[in-house]
């Protein structure tokens, strides 16, 4: 490691480390704009000027940019030398000739990055006092405010958006000393990551537009760590509240996961939360018709009945949620039993989902973090389209093309975004893209490997081979295994395999279940049957994981008893007999498992209303209630989650995944509040101040379970105060992010052992899946292959065509699209055609139809925009994934095509 000199003081620095990254590693306050982590110098700010000289004998030494100066051995520094002090401050000086005088309304304002560069350097007076120069600011989406007045030039956004993340309808514009940034013309964003400029930016040019509409003060707000909900990737967060409202969603570094980084989806997609529509109250809803709305206590008492004479006969079933915690889940098993327990996952989607997991813990293969991906080396995508399912592995793999060179080759229905930067694009309905996939297996298992995309794989260090859920078919994951496999065997390398999964929880209630309960329709025929009476479903709307609508609900309406656990309507729970609100995730503690096998905790940041509980604390009152024998009441998630690893050794440490509920520093909680947080009192009911109460979940004398509220909270290190400990804390309890001088999210450096590395303690999250880095187990095993129902191509007719479903990241994820922002982007309802199969079925692109498909099964009916797209197969059409209107569909299939004309 070079040894480096900073004002007469020695540091050890990493190899390849410029001046800033070194100072900022050994907590220095060097200023900068323009650099970042993550994308590296521009050299266009010039504010991390230090001094730097020759040798011992040069007394004067020369102003260099510490980001553009490497950090070599023996180099001699000076950060604190008076000319490059005054330079820093000239700098700042320059910049705020044009910056507006804005700060106590600008919503930057107190977390703003010039702010704190501007008394980092010492500039304090303005000498200036001409007119200021002006720009128009144009409409960005949605999503994006944009104030270009404010804009210092840095260049960080153009970097961010075009360089780093291949975007290309932001750029800079300029003419003579007027240099603008946005886009040729007005209108939305088109990179799925925009909302990242809002961090991005050192001074609010861009902003959050769904946090201006209740916008507070960062020091207003209580935060928490947590998870993003909306994928399967499990990207960290930090989640922010006032007023028992979630203001906003910013990312929280993990050097393994997201980085600093989080897609529009995740960012946006929290204003699920503030519905109006949520289901806040026990009731009974209006099954027949009539007005059934009943108590509380009532609700309460005639649900504990009825399951509980359910239970005794051996009729109750539980159906569970990829979207809800693990702890709901493991509840909803121990009430039911395995075998009576369903995972909520859609059949098709539940088998890929299992045989990964069985392949994953076998290690078979490595499966790869989103750090990990941007070194591969070669990539192959099988059957997904990672815009849409998991947009950060998105990101990660055009970061590995930028970073590596490395080819990226992409068979699928449609190129996506990665197509646009691929090595090579192949079409294919999915039935070719398994057969695709075994002919580069073929090919690797050959030994002259003719194959392009094999060829690649075979000479690559860090071959990846990526695959999703988005076609529910299963032949499309064993070509993928098979490649893995005839890839081990050439190379004797451990190779990287990756999947993408739709939920938050997908691969974690899949392990709970670990192919032991019931499918969704297994549980269905056994209501038929008469072996099923009594039905709790938590967080899951079954009518999005099974085609057959009509007999589902004429199913459903045959039980005795329908338990809906859940914090939005949905079709299923308007067919309950009795209703349960369910927190959210940001009201509620629990674990989820991202698609990587990483279990990671996520911790409550908002108190909901008095009768919103976690599902678990529901179900384990249920559980209490009809006596079920050796079962304590829970009291507090951590014992559900005890009581999880006991059952399942797979789980093994998920109690040390973060700190326990008694975890103290200096004998004091965490403050979810920063010390500055003002208005407590006055923003508070009268009868919250004070309030006495365990905070415990309990049920007594026939009352309904409530959340109490107090400042402490016995569940977790946290405190809803803003007293408590304010000094270093582990990396799983971050829920804050500032050090002295540092207001910004750019704090984050402080708390990194070397910036744009891991956090001090180790990044959060424990993983299950162990790679065998030694080398390759000639035992190890991809197992048995599974395989999907057969799609039975009909007779050949002109108005036939394989209906499969594409994901839509705004717009198929079932609690972002409730958000009004992402509702407003997300594409209305089309069908997406070649234009050969368009012709033969009279279709005009650009035009309204009503469509009839009709199945073997059962028919439908949409009306759809007609979209041409001739990278399509031209057997094939394609319709939005996740609608309301489309949730019937599961997997590809063949359907007839009727339509007519509607008229606009």
């Amino acid at each position: 490691m070079p040894t480096i000199l900073i004002d007469g003081e020695t540091y050890e620095v990493a190899e390849g480390r410029n001046v800033l990254q070194a100072a900022l590693d050994h907590k220095l306050d060097l200023p900068y704009f323009c650099w970042h982590p993550a994308m590296g110098s521009v050299g266009a700010c010039r504010l991390c000027a230090v001094k730097h000289y020759r040798d011992e004998q040069d007394e004067n030494g020369r102003l260099v940019m510490g980001c553009m100066t490497p950090a070599t051995e023996g180099a001699r520094l000076a950060i604190d030398d008076p000319e490059a002090t005054q330079f820093r401050r000239s700098v700042i000086e320059w910049l705020m000739i044009n910056h507006p005088h804005d700060c106590p309304v600008c919503d930057e304002g107190g977390e703003c990055h010039l702010q704190d560069m501007t008394v980092m350097t010492g500039h304090s007076h303005r000498r200036y006092r001409g007119r200021k120069r002006t720009y128009q600011n144009q409409y960005l989406g949605p999503l994006i405010h944009h104030e270009m007045n404010r804009c210092i030039q840095c260049y960080r956004c153009v970097n961010f958006y075009t360089d780093h993340t291949g975007g290309h309808d932001l750029g800079a514009f300029a003419s003579r000393n007027r240099v603008y940034f946005g886009r040729v013309e007005e209108g939305a964003l088109e990179s799925p990551f925009s909302g990242n400029l809002v961090e991005v930016c050192p001074t609010g040019v861009f902003t959050d537009k769904t946090y201006r509409r209740h916008y507070t003060r960062k020091w207003d707000l209580q935060s928490a760590p947590s998870i993003c909900g909306h994928c399967g990737l499990g990207c960290n967060t930090l989640i922010s509240a006032r007023e028992g409202s979630l203001r906003r969603v910013t990312s929280r570094y993990n050097s393994e996961v997201n980085g600093y980084w989080l897609c529009d989806r995740g960012r946006f997609g929290y204003e699920h939360v503030n519905a109006d529509d949520r289901t806040l109250k026990p009731q009974t809803p209006q099954r027949n018709g009539d007005d059934l709305s009943i108590s509380v206590v009532r609700t309460w008492n005639e649900a504990s009945s009825a399951v509980r004479a359910a239970a005794v006969a051996g009729k109750l079933a539980t159906i569970g949620s990829p979207r809800a915690s693990l702890e709901s889940n493991f509840a909803l098993q121990t009430l039911a039993g395995a075998e009576h327990f369903c995972s909520g996952i859609a059949e098709p989607e539940h088998q890929l989902v299992a045989r990964f997991a069985d392949a994953a813990r076998a290690g078979v293969f490595h499966v790869p973090t989103l750090q990990e991906i941007e070194k591969s080396d070669a990539i192959v995508v099988l059957g997904a389209d990672l815009t849409h399912e998991a947009p950060l592995l998105d990101l990660a793999i055009f970061r590995a093309h930028a970073i590596t060179g490395a080819p990226i080759h992409v068979i699928g229905l449609l190129p996506g975004r990665v197509g646009g930067f691929a090595t090579s694009f192949e079409s294919g309905d999915p039935s070719s893209i398994a057969t695709k996939g075994r002919a580069i297996a073929a090919s690797l298992s050959a030994e002259d490997c003719k194959d392009p995309i094999a060829a690649a794989l075979a000479t690559a260090q860090r071959p990846l081979v990526i695959t999703g859920t988005q076609h529910r078919d299963a032949e499309i994951l064993e070509a993928s295994l098979e490649t893995i496999e005839a890839l081990q065997a050439r190379n004797g390398i451990q190779p990287w395999f990756a999947m993408s999964v739709s939920e938050a929880n997908t691969l974690g209630v899949s392990l709970l279940n670990d192919r032991q309960g019931m499918s969704v329709t297994s549980v269905i025929r056994a209501i038929e049957a008469g072996e099923v009476s009594a039905l709790i479903v938590v967080e899951n709307d079954l009518f999005e994981r099974y085609e057959d609508h009509k007999h589902l609900a004429d199913t459903l309406k045959r039980l005795d008893v329908l338990v809906v656990l859940d914090h939005m309507v949905t079709a299923t729970s308007s067919l309950a007999t009795h209703t349960f609100p369910a927190a959210t995730i940001p009201e509620s503690n629990g674990t989820l498992i991202n698609s990587e096998g990483r279990i990671q905790r996520f911790y409550q940041v908002l108190r909901p209303a008095e009768e919103v509980v976690p599902s678990w604390s529901t179900v384990g009152n249920i559980i209490a209630a009809i006596g079920q024998e050796k079962h304590d009441t829970w009291q507090h998630f951590e014992e559900v989650t005890a009581a999880m690893e006991t059952a399942h050794p797979l789980f093994s440490g998920v109690t040390k995944v973060a700190p326990p509920a008694g975890f103290r520093l200096n004998h004091q909680s965490i403050p979810r509040m920063s010390q500055r947080y003002s208005g407590r009192n006055a923003t508070s009911e009268p009868n919250e101040l004070n309030k006495p109460g365990s905070g415990k979940h309990l049920c007594h004398d026939g009352e309904l379970p409530v959340a109490r509220q107090t400042s402490d909270d016995p569940e977790t290190p946290f405190a809803f105060s803003m007293e408590g400990f304010t000094g270093r804390i582990p990396p799983e309890l971050l829920g804050q992010v500032w050090a002295p001088g540092w207001n910004s999210n750019e704090a984050i450096n402080q708390f990194q052992i070397e910036v744009g590395g891991p956090l001090h303690g180790g990044d959060p999250g424990l993983r299950i899946f162990n790679s065998n880095s030694g080398g390759v187990d000639e035992n190890q095993s991809i197992g048995d292959a599974i395989s999907s129902p057969p799609v039975t191509k009909p007779r050949e007719k002109d108005d036939t065509v394989l209906v499969c479903a594409a994901a839509e990241i705004f717009g198929s994820e079932s609690m972002s699209r409730r958000s009004p922002a992402l509702a407003e982007l997300a594409p209305d309802i089309y069908l997406r055609l070649h234009s050969k199969q368009a012709a033969r079925l009279s279709l005009v692109g650009g035009c309204a139809y009503r469509v009839r498909l009709i199945g073997e099964i059962f028919e439908t009916s949409l009306n759809v925009v007609i979209d041409i797209d001739n990278a399509l197969p031209d057997n094939v059409a394609v319709i939005p994934a996740g609608y309301a209107e489309t949730r019937w569909w599961q997997q590809p299939r063949w359907m007839r095509l009727k339509s007519v004309k509607v008229e606009s």
